[in-house]
């Protein structure tokens, strides 16, 4: 299967076959008697590695000290309002007895509901009586207030109604702000100046309830949580060779704008490889379980943070990184209210608890063989006569990692041709305390492969990045690397 080139390598070598007219290399026409070498410079290219790392799944990250990282991350949704959010009976008759009445709200969802803001909620009353005069009719709630009046609402009642059953207008408590004291909604009706016909009966049917907000007690609760997936693309194109990594972290932050107390514990946290093969990633970072912060009553509408760093220092995540990660999977599950905190709590219809994992793997440690490969495919123009080719390429590079690379060229259905040129060739040395590296390397083509060059598909080029010696490097931001990059041809003379 043929990958994908990386940011590095497009860079590079994709210019070599199409980006022709750079004039900042040269070698002059050299007049043999039987041929003549001419030079056809291809491109020049200065980079640093946040510009070359460009791409993926990661994000570069240059630190305060101008390090670079590649850093990873995921957000996941664990906890919504419709998760904590009572669902309420809707669609059946209430009874209002007597015109003063109160109507329990029944327990839901953990919640003994003390104050509402209603949302979308609406209801109809259905009323049964007989009169031969109009009456003037009035619902109150005294606990209730919509944009800061008195919640109350008015109807003229006709005089025989049919069937002996008036039914209301949808009536709307979208924005009220109710108090339920002992969970009880107090609704109270009469009627003006007049005595109530009997029997005079009143229902009310809810055909819809929902929230902005809701405070009150909360029962202890478990609550089920999705897990999250941290995907790392970094391993994804390595062959083999052994690295060191100085100091990988592992950053959790979790923001919570529901008023309750949360308690998250851990059921699972692992590192996954391409093989499919998992290593528990395991930390005293984390305790079990892990108290979440919230917010208080008066502070509505804000979140509060809780923070988590796994690092080397806490946990086995720098052996685990060795093992070339290509996810970290997670699976948390929480408590509401562990301690039977008595509240009152509250939760808005825009509350959430909001995990945020970032894993970031620094550009520094030890290297003795990164080797991977990609692929690129060719568009060569044809030349007649070529005798001997080379790719002439120079290096200046202020970057602590040396480079290699062979090259395999391959023609339609996937039909190995060869090497391009023979082995592997160093075409780049690494920067050493500090000092800049050049390096001119011409990589001399295989004769066989010569003219095939022009009906080629693609080539692969496997590479291989390394450290000098055993001290551990750090890449940093402002670090280039330049490459002038030309073709050297041998010509038969006509």
């Amino acid at each position: 299967m043929r990958q994908q080139p990386s940011g590095i390598w497009i860079i590079v070598l994709f210019g070599l076959w199409v980006l022709p007219g750079c004039t900042n290399w040269s070698l002059e026409e050299v007049n043999l008697y039987d041929a003549r070498e001419v030079a056809v410079p291809l491109f020049q290219t200065r980079f640093t590695m946040p510009e070359a790392l460009t791409g993926g799944t990661h994000t570069v990250v240059v630190g305060t000290d101008g390090s670079v990282a590649l850093e990873y991350s995921s957000q996941e949704i664990a906890l919504t309002a419709s998760d904590l959010f009572p669902v309420l009976p809707v669609g059946f008759p209430i009874p209002l007895p007597d015109t003063v009445s109160r109507i329990p709200v029944p327990t839901a969802g953990g919640w003994s509901i003390q104050r509402v803001k209603f949302k979308s909620t609406r209801f109809v009353l259905s009323i049964r009586y007989q009169t031969d005069q109009p009456l003037d009719f009035w619902l109150e709630a005294p606990n209730a207030t919509q944009i800061g009046d008195p919640w109350q609402q008015h109807f003229t009642l006709p005089v025989h109604p049919t069937a002996d059953n008036w039914q209301s207008p949808r009536i709307d408590l979208d924005g009220t702000i109710m108090d339920l004291p002992n969970g009880e909604i107090l609704l109270k009706y009469y009627v003006s100046d007049q005595i109530l016909p009997d029997p005079f009966t009143v229902t009310a049917t809810f055909t819809s309830i929902d929230f902005y907000e809701i405070s009150g007690t909360f029962a202890r609760t478990d609550q089920p949580i999705p897990g999250g997936e941290l995907p790392i693309d970094v391993f994804e194109n390595w062959q083999g060779g052994d690295f060191a990594v100085d100091g990988p972290a592992l950053s959790v932050s979790i923001r919570n704008s529901f008023g309750i107390p949360v308690s998250l514990y851990i059921d699972q946290l692992i590192a996954v490889d391409a093989s499919g093969n998992a290593s528990d990633l395991v930390t005293t970072a984390f305790p079990q379980p892990l108290p979440v912060a919230f917010p208080d009553q008066g502070e509505q509408g804000s979140a509060k943070k809780t923070e988590i760093v796994i690092d080397p220092d806490n946990s086995n995540i720098q052996a685990l990184i060795q093992e070339l990660p290509i996810k970290v999977i997670y699976q948390v599950h929480g408590v509401i209210n562990p301690d039977l905190q008595p509240g009152p709590f509250f939760a808005l219809d825009s509350s959430q608890v909001m995990i945020d994992s970032r894993l970031r793997i620094p550009l520094a440690g030890t290297l003795s063989s990164y080797q991977g490969q990609d692929t690129f495919p060719l568009m060569v123009p044809e030349y007649q006569g070529i005798q001997e080719a080379a790719i002439r390429w120079t290096t200046t590079n202020e970057v602590p990692l040396a480079l290699a690379m062979r090259g395999v060229l391959y023609g339609e259905n996937d039909v190995a041709l060869g090497d391009l040129w023979q082995g592997w060739a160093n075409v780049a040395s690494g920067a050493a305390n500090g000092q800049v590296s050049k390096e001119q390397t011409d990589l001399v083509i295989d004769p066989n492969l010569i003219n095939q060059l022009a009906g080629a598909a693609y080539l692969v080029i496997y590479y291989e990045m390394k450290t000098t010696g055993s001290e551990p490097v750090r890449v940093y931001a402002d670090q280039q690397i330049e490459c002038e990059v030309g073709l050297k041809l041998t010509v038969a003379r006509e």
